[in-house]
């Protein structure tokens, strides 16, 4: 368990230095780290998407009672899109109209992340860890 912890610890590390400086900024404007969230909690792949947000929920309940990242806590804000790429693309229209987020997480499936790629990609606001089997080279702009 501490292994999965060190491993997926080191990958928000490498994102995180991937990201502008401009998001530092931002960030140090914020109280808490928002990570926006949009996956399947209904529908037939609710399972994927609630387990893969309890994972992450237990880890950063973890890591905020430890002190948090940089003294601020991690908070994962949650939108349902039912696995259907028209509402993952409005819910992440809607996190980006908020401009409180610090970084895309655990958005589920192919279909949905492609229909999300050219909005993230654009806003130059990272997106980390999506779960999909697909490569998009989108992924590795800094």
């Amino acid at each position: 368990m501490l292994h999965k912890n060190l491993i997926l610890l080191l990958l928000i590390v490498c994102a995180l230095l991937c990201i502008s400086a401009n998001v530092f900024a931002n960030i140090e404007n914020q109280p808490v780290i928002k990570l926006a969230v949009s996956n399947a909690t209904s529908g037939p792949t609710a399972q994927l998407g609630i387990r893969l947000n309890q994972g992450a929920n237990t880890y950063f309940d973890r890591v905020n009672r430890e002190g948090g990242l940089a003294g601020k806590h991690i908070q994962l804000v949650l939108l349902d899109d039912g696995y259907e790429p028209y509402k993952t693309l409005i819910n992440t229209q809607n996190f980006l109209k908020k401009k409180d987020i610090f970084a895309f997480f655990n958005y589920v499936g192919t279909p949905t992340t492609h229909a999300v790629l050219d909005k993230i990609s654009q806003s130059h606001v990272p997106f980390l860890m999506p779960f999909s089997c697909a490569f998009f080279n989108a992924f590795f702009r800094c």
